[in-house]
């Protein structure tokens, strides 16, 4: 039965998952000039255990004849902007786990929680004696969906809260999880929703991944070499032997035979070790020092450019052509077929995961497997999203020169425009470079080497 109560006894859920109810100007003006077109729906705030505030209002004061809103919070503050004295109501009887679902509910439907508020609610019913699967038949989420949005609240809540005003998705979050590191996780969660995201992301899961990998190589490594200082690797006292990334996804040593006789040494870094063997009495060095410190600076170049070419890569697998963009995508198509280079075959592989190693038929039907030009066939002929994002795929390809360096012989920058011409047209297309990748692109990276000035 619907009841008309005075609008001074109605008191927000203490509990409503929605913390924000919004701009509430329109729906203001709208009950001045029609009214209240849906009541609301209150229990009663009396003595029991599952009252909400134990009978007593938000104020403090007595809670007789004082009710809790469940469902109609922004009815009800919009009704107080629009002067009203009383709200319709329907009554009911609820315990305290009915009505947190009932409110979880009724804003997922509306579309009106955040990622944050819904993960919040999710808590409640947990507290409130509710599993997993109670919370995914009660709200129409899956199992899955429950327990990912939960484990967000390991999170930093300050932090979180401002990701999601930065316009954070779930996607964004998705891809969080795959820092395992609590303490790493919360400090990419402040890049969510700013163009640096995607380069931090990445350099966490890698820097994870060599703390992971690193005792492991290191315990092989130590078996048969002996730790040296940095500056001793460019003395021209050892030749080179070896070196191990601690973040490939099964580093492996390769152990010398002849490491009883000849000495072997390393030196290790956060991201990789290098092993050197004694060079024999009188041999000359077969590098230089300088040529040995140019290889050092030029691998760490070409890490951070084998980076940023994931991040473009991963842009382009998931770029969707639509009526919107068609003339910019149009617009890169022209550019790539007049200043476009060759096609990566290594890239074209990447963008569509293709397996095959295989160059040749002949090759394949050596070894077995597809190769190049049928794996090329059975794409260009597929239906959906890889036939309708042909125009703007080939004209990735063609631009992209895939991990190349922008590092000279000596260190110095050297331009490469085609770099230019692809982050232009991408840039157009929603895609943010990082800060990293603009001063490697630009030439302003702390690594290149300053030409000196004649």
């Amino acid at each position: 039965m619907i009841t008309n109560i005075s609008i001074e006894k109605l008191h927000p859920h203490p509990d409503n998952p929605r913390k924000d109810l919004g701009d509430l100007t329109e729906l203001a003006e709208s009950i001045r000039a029609q009214g209240v077109l849906q009541n609301l729906t209150v229990v009663p705030r009396g003595e029991s255990a599952d009252s909400p505030v134990n009978g007593h209002g938000a104020a403090g004061e007595p809670g007789a004849g004082a009710y809790t809103v469940v469902i109609g919070h922004r009815r009800l503050e919009a009704g107080k902007l629009a002067g009203l004295a009383e709200m319709p109501c329907s009554v009911t009887d609820m315990d305290a786990r009915t009505q947190v679902a009932t409110m979880l509910t009724e804003n997922i439907q509306r579309s009106d929680l955040t990622v944050y508020e819904q993960a919040q609610g999710f808590q409640m019913m947990l507290d409130l004696g509710d599993t997993v699967s109670d919370i995914a038949k009660r709200t129409g989420f899956s199992d899955t969906t429950v327990r990912k949005r939960v484990k967000l609240l390991e999170l930093d809540q300050k932090t979180f809260a401002q990701s999601i005003e930065r316009g954070a998705t779930l996607s964004d979050y998705a891809e969080l999880e795959k820092i395992k590191d609590i303490k790493r996780r919360n400090k990419v969660l402040g890049f969510i929703g700013t163009k640096e995201f995607g380069w931090e992301l990445n350099s966490a899961i890698t820097e994870e991944k060599c703390k992971e990998h690193k005792p492991g190589v290191m315990a092989q490594v130590k078996e048969f070499a002996t730790e040296m200082k940095n500056s001793d690797c460019y003395s021209g006292k050892y030749n080179y032997f070896d070196r191990v990334n601690f973040d490939s996804d099964d580093p492996k040593v390769k152990k010398p035979k002849d490491a009883g006789k000849i000495k072997y040494f390393y030196y290790a870094d956060d991201r990789y070790v290098t092993m050197y063997m004694e060079r024999p009495k009188g041999e000359k060095p077969k590098k230089s020092k300088e040529e040995l410190e140019r290889e050092e600076r030029n691998a760490r170049h070409k890490e951070l450019v084998k980076q940023a070419y994931g991040l473009r890569l991963a842009f382009a697998r998931d770029f969707k052509v639509t009526n919107k963009n068609r003339a910019t995508v149009d617009e890169m198509a022209i550019a790539a077929l007049f200043r476009g280079s060759y096609v990566n075959q290594d890239t074209f592989r990447d963008i569509y995961c293709i397996e095959t190693k295989f160059r040749h038929t002949w090759e394949s039907a050596e070894k077995g497997g597809e190769t190049f030009d049928e794996a090329l066939a059975r794409i260009l002929g597929a239906e959906g999203s890889a036939a309708k994002n042909s125009l703007f795929i080939g004209s990735y390809l063609r631009l992209e020169r895939g991990a190349e360096s922008c590092i000279g012989y000596c260190g110095n920058f050297d331009k490469h425009d085609s770099y230019d011409l692809l982050y232009t047209h991408m840039s157009a297309l929603g895609y943010e470079m990082s800060s990293e990748e603009t001063a490697i692109f630009d030439g302003t990276h702390e690594m290149y080497v300053k030409e000196e000035l004649s």
